[in-house]
């Protein structure tokens, strides 16, 4: 009988035994945790650009497109006529031509043939004209030389009364298209003023002065009187020779 129960008991150790290793087995292995990763910063975004800054594709002949390089604007034409002359002196030209005030005049014009005077009459008129592009005084004066009429028109930029155009004829019949060299007006003229070089007691076709305004200019010497819009006289000299006198006789 204790054998018996002695087996019992060995039996149901061994059974306990058992039962506890298949139950250690059947336990579920517990994952390791994952570890934590370092933040990935998301990619780089293109920098954005605002609508009014955008390039905008212009469709041809659009009004909006971008303006076309261009060539600089031209100089003023006035400018452009007197550009080769300096401004030497102290008096403009124009002011002993005073166009805008009168725009005809009458003159005694002495030419000089071996020493000896020849004098004409001469009548000028002056108007506004159009020439190469720019607006200029144009004079028109006529006389009688040697029994033909003579008709000189000659075309003065308004700011230098530099010739920039000329026309002599005879009888009708064109002989010289040239500037005149010498002269107030002349083409040989190096600066838009002259030198005042004080005043005078004169005698001319309109009387006699005292205190008459004296003026030098590029081989021109004039008198003036502030209240005649003319020089009263001027002499164009040719090296040291008298070439020409002029005396106002007359204006309106």
């Amino acid at each position: 009988m204790k054998n018996k129960i002695l087996a019992f008991f060995v039996i149901a150790a061994i059974a306990v035994l058992m039962l506890g290793c298949f139950a250690a087995k059947k336990q579920p292995v517990q994952p390791t945790p994952p570890q934590e990763q370092p933040p990935v910063a998301p990619p780089a975004q293109p920098p954005t650009v605002p609508p009014s800054e955008e390039k905008q594709p212009y469709p041809p002949n659009n009004k909006s497109a971008p303006p076309q390089e261009t060539n600089p604007p031209p100089a003023p034409v006035q400018a452009v006529l007197d550009a080769n002359l300096s401004s030497s002196g102290d008096f403009a030209v124009k002011s002993l031509f005073e166009f805008d005030k009168s725009k005809k005049m009458t003159m005694r014009k002495v030419t000089y043939d071996k020493g000896y005077p020849n004098i004409v009459e001469t009548t000028g008129n002056v108007a506004e004209d159009s020439r190469d592009g720019a607006v200029m005084w144009k004079m028109t004066t006529g006389s009688i030389e040697s029994g033909n009429d003579v008709v000189e028109t000659i075309w003065l930029s308004k700011e230098a009364l530099v010739c920039h155009g000329y026309e002599k004829t005879v009888q009708g019949t064109v002989v010289s298209t040239t500037c005149p060299l010498l002269g107030p007006f002349g083409s040989g003229r190096t600066s838009k003023n002259v030198k005042f070089d004080g005043y005078q007691n004169i005698i001319v076709s309109l009387g006699t002065f005292d205190g008459a305004k004296k003026y030098e200019g590029d081989n021109v010497t004039y008198w003036k009187l502030d209240e005649k819009p003319f020089p009263i006289k001027y002499v164009i000299n040719n090296g040291s020779n008298v070439q020409e006198t002029f005396e106002l006789t007359g204006w309106t």
